[in-house]
């Protein structure tokens, strides 16, 4: 009988309550006066801030720029960064770090965050993502930082901006202390180019970053080195989405917010509004004034979002590119569903369905309780559906009514931010007793579907 494994509960549960360890905490410190400049922070828009960092999402009920002192947005990249890279993964590697066991159920939950279980070594994996993260920020922040000076800023500024901006973006938060995120910076290849590298890199996920270092270590020894598939798939989809959606912005968009840019500004705006929804949260177009079309565009890819085991979210792009060849397979009739010459398990479309549909569960009930929260404001249907989905995808693009939202819908965002950062499967398996695997097989009848 097949068998298909989601996700351990324990595990699921250790990943739960951490990150509600680390929201409530963050809320606390956002909440005090110590972290606003002038108008104190309400315990919703703490929790709301909280959230939103600690999920690296970036949707933000306040001006992070202008709201939060130094001691504020200090605790919001910290929130960042510890939301990105999970707590678990530094509960695990400080364990280890002062020589103490770690738990089964500890070191499954770090595995499992990190896609990591075909690579036994949990200290070679966490050691090597923990020296790479900082180097790849570290050099996005230098980057960033030097750009800025030559804008005019003052150095502290700069620096402070390029360090900020360069972890928001590796961690695919997408909160930036400019109010009108990198619009300013539309045309700017430089920005552009650092930004979406960092975004793009982040949300390829660890097994894959790990991949590509074992891959740049054999090469300097003269070693020949296979790629794991998932690394080949990832690649495949993140490339071929961020493609379409460049190509597919740059034509709804060339008469209407790309039509004062030049030729080169056009490309770099249409490629970075493919990159960001995958779930960075920045724009450099004014998110207000797309057409209808690109909206819908970016719903869709805000839902796909990025890799497993990375700092952004959504259903994933291998799920999505699974259950595609598990269509294709079925239409040519052919039993296996392959790529290249690999199979792809069963196990792996029973959980990629599993995934789609109580993602589409949980965006559908959400998006009920937001708008009967709002009842009364007026806020249009399609705007509340496309923050619903950029809370769910954690990736922090709104359309202008997050500041709009009533407080009963800040909360129900809030909640909804924390289920898409875990992911919809797993928060169900946190929250699951265990139950007894029932071995009796019913006989099966014929259903008409479709």
């Amino acid at each position: 009988m097949r068998r298909m494994r989601l996700l351990p509960a324990d595990s699921a549960r250790m990943v739960l309550v951490s990150f509600l360890a680390v929201i409530l905490l963050g809320t606390l410190l956002l909440w005090s006066d110590v972290s606003a400049r002038n108008v104190p922070t309400t315990f919703i828009d703490a929790l709301f801030t909280a959230t939103s960092a600690t999920c690296v999402t970036g949707l933000t009920v306040v001006d992070t720029g202008t709201h939060f002192n130094f001691f504020g947005q200090a605790i919001i990249l910290l929130l960042i960064q510890v939301g990105g890279l999970g707590v678990m993964t530094f509960a695990t590697f400080f364990w280890i770090k002062f020589r103490r066991r770690v738990s089964l159920t500890s070191s499954d939950a770090v595995l499992d965050s990190l896609s990591a279980h075909y690579d036994p070594d949990m200290s070679d994996v966490l050691g090597r993502v923990l020296r790479l993260v900082p180097f790849i920020e570290a050099l996005g922040a230098i980057i960033l930082t030097i750009r800025f000076l030559f804008a005019g800023m003052r150095w502290h500024r700069a620096i402070w901006c390029g360090v900020f901006h360069s972890i928001s973006a590796f961690c695919n938060a997408g909160f930036s202390l400019f109010s009108n995120s990198l619009e300013d910076y539309v045309a700017d290849p430089i920005v552009n180019i650092t930004v979406i590298s960092l975004l793009i890199t982040g949300g390829l996920g660890f097994p894959v970053l790990v991949d590509l270092q074992k891959w740049s270590e054999a090469r300097k020894v003269g070693r020949r080195y296979l790629f794991q598939f998932h690394t080949r798939l990832v690649a495949y989809s993140t490339i071929g989405l961020l493609a379409f959606g460049a190509v597919a912005v740059y034509f709804l968009e060339m008469h209407n917010t790309l039509a004062s840019l030049s030729p080169s500004g056009k490309i770099m705006a249409s490629i970075f509004a493919s990159a960001t929804p995958r779930t960075a949260g920045y724009n450099t177009l004014p998110m207000g004034k797309l057409e209808p079309a690109t909206l819908f565009l970016t719903v869709i890819l805000m839902f796909i979002g990025g890799s497993p085991c990375s700092t952004a979210g959504g259903v994933k792009t291998t799920t999505m590119s699974v259950l595609l060849l598990h269509a294709l397979s079925r239409y040519r009739d052919r039993e296996q569903v392959t790529l290249g010459n690999r199979g792809i398990s069963s196990e792996a479309i029973d959980r990629s369905q599993v995934i789609v549909l109580l993602s589409v569960t949980t965006l559908t009930i959400f998006s009920l309780a937001v708008l009967s929260a709002q009842k009364g404001v007026g806020t249009p249907m399609g705007m509340v559906l496309f923050e619903v989905c950029s809370a769910f995808g954690t990736v922090g693009l709104s359309t202008g009514i997050t500041s709009l939202l009533t407080p009963g819908a800040r909360v129900v965002i809030s909640l909804l931010m924390f289920v898409g950062r875990l992911g919809a499967l797993a928060f169900v398996a946190g929250l699951t007793l265990p139950s007894q695997r029932i071995k009796i097989r019913y006989p099966e009848e014929p259903v008409i579907v479709g």
